[in-house]
């Protein structure tokens, strides 16, 4: 099996999207994310979540992802 990482960050620091962006295995979706129906749209495809302590843990919790 495979995992594919996707950073939901939004409004990063220059240094942390320095480094998402010269990562080649984690899908930078932020910019897709207008809103936080979009989020949970994209988050309800995940088979899980990880994540700190922020509204995206909680969103996917709240759609019954493990985290």
């Amino acid at each position: 099996a495979s995992a594919q990482f996707v950073c939901l960050q939004k409004d990063q620091g220059p240094l942390d999207k320095q480094v998402v962006d010269q990562r080649h295995d984690i899908a930078d979706l932020t910019d897709d994310l207008t809103d936080f129906s979009a989020t949970a749209t994209l988050v309800s495809a995940f088979a899980f979540v990880v994540a700190i302590e922020t509204s995206v843990a909680h969103l996917a919790a709240a759609l019954g992802l493990p985290t």
